[in-house]
């Protein structure tokens, strides 16, 4: 039996007693039709749920995306994905067991009652940066690729694809040195033989070019090597993505997973798919519009980190950013008119506002 306890009208009561009694049925209609908001005691704050009637009977509901919001172990607790996209991938897709993230990996997306069934190449991207810890941005804090190729490695290492080590099938170079040239070449050419495993290149992008059949991506600390995209290639990451890049207005600073396939020879490649995500200048996944709010963040004098929605469904709500301190994530918004999920957007900042800790930029 659920021990789940709702503050009513200024009383506690056990959720099976207004659920299953005529004297909880009968608190319950008093509170529905007085507009009474009931909360859920399993945090001190309390968290906010709705009475909902079927014929002569009323129920108990969690409010839609508070799930994260109630304590871990309450039975209305759930991950809510408003922090990180990782929480929100159905069974199977994509679990941590025995030190080792294994991932059920497909080219197209699905999913199954809202939640993502497989892991894309978008979801494995944002993997791959928030385990190397690109996500996370700390005040005066000034990073670059020599900063972060190893903990990429380190990253891949700890990431199993379809029962494969995806260390074993994805390069990332090396932070180009001109002291270690002849090594730093020597490894590429190794990785990047027609006839090793290598399946997909993760490095800082460089440019998009167009090209006769579709484009061309240059990429960081790869510059004799190039990467060409069909249309078709293009076609698809427009379809699987939420947020797709528009490759004729490139941003000036991303990351970019490319899966690919030997050329006509061992400095071409074509591109199968790919994911690209647009970056500042220290390689923090961010954009222009954020700016405002990020630099705020930071100078409250903690770590920030960013969101990164990996396969979360099309109209899953994120906050902007979160703000860490010592015992908690707190969700940053920034709210605007220009937002297209400007109601559901506006919802969830308010939800959390009363039930938790969150700021919200209004512009």
């Amino acid at each position: 039996m659920s021990k789940q306890r709702i503050l009513l009208n200024h009383q506690s009561h056990l959720l099976n007693f207004l659920l299953t009694s005529p004297a909880g049925q009968e608190a319950l209609r008093t509170a529905y039709e007085d507009g009474v908001v009931p909360k859920c005691q399993c945090k001190a704050s309390g968290v906010e749920m709705y009475i909902s009637r079927r014929g002569n009977t009323y129920y108990l509901a969690k409010l839609p995306d508070s799930g994260f919001l109630h304590a871990n172990d309450c039975p209305s607790g759930c991950a809510g994905g408003v922090i990180s996209g990782l929480e929100t991938y159905g069974h199977g897709a994509l679990v941590y067991r025995d030190l080792k993230y294994r991932v059920f990996y497909t080219e197209t997306r699905s999913f199954i009652d809202r939640l993502p069934t497989s892991c894309t190449i978008d979801g494995l991207l944002d993997l791959l940066i928030e385990l190397a810890g690109m996500n996370t941005k700390y005040p005066n804090e000034t990073s670059t690729w020599g900063t972060y190729f190893q903990k990429m490695r380190e990253a891949a290492a700890s990431i199993e694809v379809n029962g494969e080590s995806l260390a074993d099938r994805l390069f990332v170079p090396q932070s180009f040195d001109t002291e270690s040239v002849d090594e730093i070449n020597a490894e590429i050419a190794r990785r990047l033989d027609p006839a090793s495993q290598v399946r997909w290149v993760c490095a800082p992008m460089k440019a998009v070019l167009s090209s006769k059949y579709g484009w061309l991506i240059k990429l960081k600390h790869l510059g004799r090597h190039f990467f060409w995209v069909s249309s078709q290639a293009s076609r698809l990451s427009t379809v699987r993505s939420t947020n797709p890049i528009d490759m004729s207005a490139p941003p000036e600073h991303a990351m970019c997973l490319l899966g690919i396939k030997p050329g006509r020879d061992p400095f071409n490649f074509n591109v199968t798919e790919f994911a690209i995500r647009p970056t500042d200048a220290s390689l923090f996944p961010s954009s222009d519009r954020l700016n405002g709010l990020l630099t705020f963040l930071l100078g409250q004098r903690h770590p920030v980190i960013r969101p990164l929605r990996y396969d979360a469904y099309p109209e899953h709500v994120m906050a902007d950013f979160g703000l860490i301190q010592e015992n908690a994530v707190i969700p940053a918004f920034r709210l605007t008119k220009e937002d297209p999920n400007n109601s559901d957007r506006r919802r969830l900042a308010y939800l959390i506002q009363r039930n938790a800790d969150v700021f919200i930029s209004e512009c």
